[in-house]
């Protein structure tokens, strides 16, 4: 999926999905396949928040 939509040539990958598992994977996946690919991750809350940057996530959003 990563590859379809262009990701090997992005530069920023913001991610807002309230699922923290799925925004979990999506991390991982980008940090596997794009390594270099920024990732904006959006939190609803601080614990989660603080888990998608210890999982990857370069910065987050917190949503409230």
């Amino acid at each position: 999926l990563l590859h379809a939509v262009g990701a090997a040539e992005a530069k920023l990958l913001i991610i807002a999905i309230k699922d923290e598992e799925k925004s979990l994977a999506l991390i991982e996946a980008c940090r596997k396949h794009s390594p270099k690919l920024q990732v904006l991750a959006c939190a609803y809350v601080r614990d989660p928040a603080y888990r998608l940057i210890q999982e990857g996530a370069d910065s987050d959003a917190r949503r409230g």
